[in-house]
């Protein structure tokens, strides 16, 4: 059986963090790509209205290179803590900016024609925590939810090789968000 597979690695850390982005189709021996990497649109969504107004089927004003984070795109609140040996500097790692909340990408492509009648897998790795998929503003009827294995999406029947189609992201890690203060409570961390 012909089988093509469409990789996206794709990470989101406090803030999010797109490790790689690839289009693949694999068939026995030989192995075609297509990268993904390069500019996307990108919407912080913290009021979380991007469903409402139909985010899924729309590119955005801001462009941002992947793979990176959101940090290296200036993207969420900026760090306000001046670089000191002091105590809440030395508890965590900070980053220049943070985000917690849903962050929707989206990007046009187009499947090589010679992929027709194969199967092509979406494959989001190191997701931090919740993703959904959209193609052409059709939502792929399964929502994600893992820290440890990765989120994989059959997009065969959404997809149609050789025609530009628009694939879109949500990533939410508010729950990981809130597991973090749980672990220090659990840990006697908390102060």
């Amino acid at each position: 059986m012909n089988k093509q597979l469409f990789n996206c690695k794709y990470c989101m850390c406090l803030p999010l963090l797109i490790t790689m982005l690839l289009l693949s189709s694999c068939h026995k021996k030989d192995t075609m790509v297509l990268s993904l990497s390069g500019a996307w649109t990108v919407r912080l969504d913290s009021l979380d209205e991007g469903e409402v107004f139909g985010w899924y089927n729309q590119n955005f004003d801001q462009i941002m290179q992947l793979p990176g984070t959101t940090d290296d795109a200036g993207l969420g609140v900026a760090n306000s803590l001046e670089p000191k040996l002091e105590k809440p500097q030395l508890l965590h790692l900070t980053r220049k900016n943070s985000y917690i909340g849903a962050v929707w990408y989206s990007k046009e492509v187009i499947i090589p024609k010679k992929w027709e009648h194969k199967q092509i897998s979406l494959l989001l790795e190191r997701v931090i925590w919740q993703t959904n998929i959209w193609v052409d503003g059709i939502e792929v009827e399964q929502s994600q939810n893992s820290l440890v294995a990765p989120h994989q999406y059959d997009l065969t029947a959404y997809l149609k090789p050789g025609e530009k189609q628009r694939i879109t992201i949500r990533v939410d890690n508010r729950i990981w968000a809130m597991l973090i203060p749980m672990k220090l409570r659990l840990f006697g961390m908390a102060s």
